[in-house]
Order: C-alpha cells, then sequence, then structure tokens
C-alpha cells in the first residue's frame, strides 16, 4: 500500500526550508564567501525569508488541484520558517552587522537605507501572524478576525519583494543592475495573488449563476 503523501513530505517540506540555511554553511565551511561574509550572511537570510513566504503563499493555490490538498497545512509551517529567517536576518544587521548602535542604524535608515522601514513593516506582520498561529490563539480571536488578520500575509510579501527589490544594487524600475532575483519573486508574488483574485471572481460568478438559476426554476407561490 503506497504511503500518503503528506507523511514522505514531512521531511522534504521541513527539508526545503532548512536548504538556505544549510547551504550558506557549507559554503563557509568550504570558504566560499564573500570578503565580507556578515554582508552574506544577512542578505541570504533575508532572501531565505523572502523564498520562504513565496512558498508559504503558493501552498493555497497548489493545494486547490484534489490530489495536493495534503499540502495546506504548509503553508503555517513554511511561514514560520519565513519569520525565523527573518528574525535572523535582522539580528545579523542590526546585531552583527552594527553592533546595537541605534544612533548608527538611524543615520543609515534616513540617509541610505530607507528601504528598511519596508522591511521593519512586513517583520511586525510576520510577528504578529506567528504569534497568533497556535490554533488556542485562533480559537481566542474567532475565525472571523483571525483570517482578517492573516489576510495581512498578502501585505507582508510585497512589502518584503519592495525591500529586497530596494536593497540591491541597481534600479528595479529601470530594470538595471543586480535586480533578477527580487523581481522574478515579485513576478510570483504577483501570480500568486492573482491566481487568489481569480478564483474568488469565478466562485462568485458561479454562485450568482447558482441563485439565478435556482430562483429561475422555483415554482411560484
Amino acid at each position: 500500500m503506497a504511503r500518503h503523501p503528506a507523511r514522505w513530505f514531512r521531511w522534504l517540506g521541513h527539508g526545503i526550508a532548512w536548504t538556505p540555511l544549510a547551504w550558506l554553511l557549507l559554503e563557509a565551511y568550504l570558504g566560499r564567501l564573500s570578503p565580507n561574509p556578515i554582508q552574506d550572511w544577512t542578505q541570504r537570510t533575508g532572501r531565505g525569508a523572502l523564498y520562504l513566504l513565496t512558498l508559504s503563499l503558493a501552498a493555497t493555490p497548489l493545494s486547490w488541484h484534489p490530489r495536493l490538498r495534503w499540502i495546506r497545512p504548509w503553508r503555517r509551517t513554511w511561514g514560520l520558517y519565513a519569520f525565523a529567517y527573518a528574525v535572523l536576518h535582522v539580528y545579523l544587521f542590526v546585531g552583527v552587522d552594527y553592533g546595537w548602535r541605534w544612533d548608527w542604524l538611524w543615520q543609515e535608515i534616513l540617509s541610505q537605507k530607507p528601504y528598511i522601514w519596508w522591511g521593519l513593516v512586513a517583520l511586525l506582520i510576520l510577528t504578529a501572524l506567528a504569534a497568533t498561529s497556535p490554533k488556542a490563539v485562533a480559537r481566542r480571536l474567532g475565525a472571523r478576525r483571525w483570517k482578517a488578520l492573516h489576510r495581512l500575509v498578502y501585505l507582508a510579501a510585497v512589502l518584503a519583494v519592495w525591500h529586497a527589490a530596494q536593497a540591491v544594487k541597481g534600479n528595479v524600475l529601470a530594470l538595471r543592475g543586480d535586480i533578477y532575483r527580487p523581481v522574478a519573486v515579485g513576478l510570483v508574488v504577483g501570480a500568486l495573488l492573482l491566481a487568489r483574485v481569480v478564483r474568488r471572481g469565478l466562485r462568485h460568478r458561479a454562485f450568482v449563476r447558482f441563485v439565478k438559476k435556482r430562483f429561475a426554476t422555483s415554482p411560484p407561490p
């Protein structure tokens, strides 16, 4: 008897989430990082957060296929991994790179790195989602409020993409420089959000047709 895909995918799903960090550790061990390893660690943990957040968003559209419904619970798991990578990313940037020197960091934000604000807002959203992810907290919030809060993940993804696009050397609007990663991820995030809008529109139209047909065929009172 074949094993349920969700069982073997449990290992693969966690393995996917650990891959960015494992690959970074391997390259650090082999001495393949750049002359600025702190910058490498900061940038690549940020990418890991962005990739896993995108993968979390992709879990729902994938689960629309009847044979892939078992993948739906992984949106929460990958979302929590994305939050963990984001926290590590911020720690490396603020604690290791800047040594908790808030005055230096503030000057950088105001003069050279205003894109940090977008990343900060995305992190705050992910923090709220991670804090309310346990089932006990979800029950206390209520289904409606919990769903409304967790829809902010779409905003967090957009802000994270924009943060990444502004952080690289180049011009996203002019499509110049080292911008292929954030542009590629941005296109994927846009496609995932569009898929949700289209599906909701199709379901609404199907419901409207059903109601019209139901009332049109109902006998008069």
